[in-house]
């Protein structure tokens, strides 16, 4: 953007509009594209008024561009390298396994077994997606077992609260009942 800009305020310092080999920002900025790519039209240079300062620009754009690009492109290399190199061992491990399986059948057996160190080596092999899956299992029935609890504790409760809320309503029967008899023998002493 910066050479943009540059080659933008060059470019303005013709009076000529015909001269002018960028006309705005936007056209500066896909000059400088086109000339990181490679299009390099200096036609227009020779005619303007400052041509020793563009050609300047344009050597020095020209330098840095190609530093830039080449850094990139050394930067993608080097990552695809870098990405197969960490697989290169577990590739030659892999091919040295599958040669050394398709030919097993050319060693005699008291070779190999003389050749086996007993239980120095043992390898277990396991699916580690079926580990998850029966970790997942557990935790999900463990779970479901909570909630089932949790549901017969919230019924529990609820009737509870039901019982306790009746026999709150017969008592409060029984006691407007009590009241009235109350208030009537306290009448019936009244009228004694």
């Amino acid at each position: 953007m910066g050479f943009g800009e540059a080659f933008l305020r060059l470019a303005e310092a013709s009076n000529d509009d015909e001269l002018k080999f960028v006309q705005n920002f936007a056209d500066a900025f896909v000059y400088i594209y086109r000339m990181s790519l490679g299009d390099n039209s200096t036609d227009a240079y020779e005619m303007s008024v400052q041509s020793t300062y563009i050609w300047i620009l344009f050597v020095f754009a020209g330098i840095l561009m190609s530093i830039v690009l080449l850094n990139l492109l050394i930067a993608i290399i080097s990552l695809s390298f870098e990405r197969i190199n960490e697989k290169a061992d577990l590739a030659a491990f892999q091919e040295r396994a599958r040669i050394i399986f398709e030919n097993q059948y050319l060693i005699p057996n008291y070779v190999k077994r003389s050749l086996d160190d007993k239980n120095k080596f043992l390898g277990i092999i396991i699916d580690a997606t079926a580990i998850k899956d029966q970790q997942e299992d557990q935790t999900s029935l463990k779970l479901n077992q909570l909630e089932i609890m949790i549901k017969d504790q919230y019924d529990t409760s609820k009737n509870d609260f039901l019982r306790l809320s009746q026999q709150q309503d017969e008592i409060k029967k029984q006691l407007s009942i009590q009241q009235e008899l109350l208030q009537k023998i306290l009448k019936a002493q009244k009228i004694n």
